[in-house]
């Protein structure tokens, strides 16, 4: 109890001088649960620095920032009939809404965001963490981190799919893992964050149905992969409620135009981005079946059923959406996370009995990690590595890489 309060004195007077410091020494002491309040602060600070890119390079974070400044310069009457607009994503225009009532600085909103991402971030490996009842085994401790940085930190420049992402990874982990219902409940409220999670939502409605069928799972596997095949003209035609209408917001990642213009912005990227995506992609639609084919003396605890019944019918979907670039590449996303979180648990269990195959694992992820972490420099602002928070207001918006190449 006197380490654990001693822990806690040091690494709060360390955060309040370096919080970068205090960020690393939190991932060392991962298993202190102090060092959870730490690595959100640091995250909030991430938030609050974050830097924003020019108009010009299409950023995402750029275009939200404009847009909360036009919000937060209208009174309250006029800023909730623009607000309501159009119904996607209403818990992002509700929190433009109120942070815009106190501040006119977007950087609020991303502190906010960065708050969100990295609380559910930590409470789902956090459902990991307490797997581990001695002391971790490397080839478990290799899939543990993949898990914690295979999706790059400064994704919250997208700010409402990435904050669902994790919201959606937590509560499937929780009501896999523990057994939860009610945490049903929020994952159904995640198309509320972004309306692309009615996919996710499918899916899980699906799994709900199915529970952990290993049989059925692997015919849906089996058969919706001949919709990679399909054209996306015969996935949008035939699927009734996406087919409402063109200028719906589900067919802006399911029609034709929108496939020619990620197409052209892909031709346009370098061969590492445009590649190293598809390397995770196509090892991993494979790649989760490969330690079941070994498990057949030993076989699967009820959380590892599930957790391969629901990757089974995720891979299904993925298929079935193959064509849709935007849909397929974001889901594929959190697919991976929850199967290097099944890896974990085998792992754990010590059922992969190929040693090997976390290296495996690690050298088709890495491809798309070194990506993120090359991203996550363009939004990192370089001040945030060696200040301290008393500086934080007058932090200038110098991004990390642009501080190496001198700017």
């Amino acid at each position: 109890m006197i380490n654990q309060q001693n822990y806690k004195s040091r690494i709060l007077f360390l955060f309040i001088i370096w919080p970068f410091g205090a960020f690393i020494n939190s991932i060392y002491n991962y298993r202190k649960n102090f060092s959870k309040y730490i690595f959100v602060g640091f995250s909030i600070l991430f938030g609050a620095t974050f830097v924003v890119q020019d108009i010009t390079t299409g950023a995402d974070s750029a275009k939200i920032f404009q847009f909360f400044r036009r919000v937060s310069s209208l009174n309250n009457q006029d800023a909730l009939i623009f607000l309501s607009s159009n119904t996607k994503d209403l818990f992002f225009k509700f929190s433009v809404f109120i942070l815009s009532r106190v501040t006119d600085n977007a950087s609020a909103l991303y502190a906010f965001n960065a708050f969100l991402y990295s609380l559910f971030f930590v409470l789902s490996i956090s459902i990991l963490i307490k797997c581990i009842s001695d002391k971790v085994k490397i080839e478990s401790l290799v899939f543990l981190i993949l898990f914690a940085v295979y999706i790059r930190f400064s994704a919250i420049n997208g700010l409402r799919f990435w904050v669902g992402a994790f919201i959606y990874i937590y509560s499937v982990m929780k009501y896999i893992f523990n057994g939860e219902k009610k945490y049903i409940f929020l994952i159904l409220l995640t198309p509320v964050v972004h309306f692309s999670f009615f996919f996710g939502v499918s899916i899980f409605g699906v799994y709900l149905l199915i529970q952990n069928n290993l049989y059925i799972s692997f015919i849906f596997y089996f058969i919706f992969s001949i919709f990679s095949f399909a054209s996306i003209d015969f996935i949008s035609q035939n699927i009734n409620f996406l087919n409402e209408t063109q200028s719906s917001a589900a067919l802006l990642y399911l029609n034709e135009y929108s496939q020619s213009i990620a197409a052209e912005r892909r031709e346009e990227a370098n061969w590492f981005f445009k590649n190293s995506g598809i390397i995770a992609r196509n090892f991993s639609i494979y790649a989760f079946i490969f330690p079941s084919l070994f498990l057949r003396k030993v076989g699967l605890d009820i959380i590892e059923r599930r957790l391969f019944s629901f990757l089974l019918l995720f891979a299904s979907a993925l298929n079935f959406v193959y064509k849709s670039f935007e849909l397929y590449r974001r889901f594929f996303e959190i697919f991976i996370m929850i199967m290097l979180a099944f890896f974990f648990k085998l792992s754990i269990e010590n059922k992969i009995k190929v040693k090997i195959f976390p290296y495996i694992v690690a050298i088709f992820l890495l491809p798309q990690i070194i990506l993120g972490l090359r991203v996550g420099m363009d939004f990192l602002n370089a001040n945030l590595l060696f200040s301290n928070i008393f500086y934080l207001p007058f932090f200038e918006n110098i991004s990390v890489i642009d501080f190496l190449r001198g700017r």
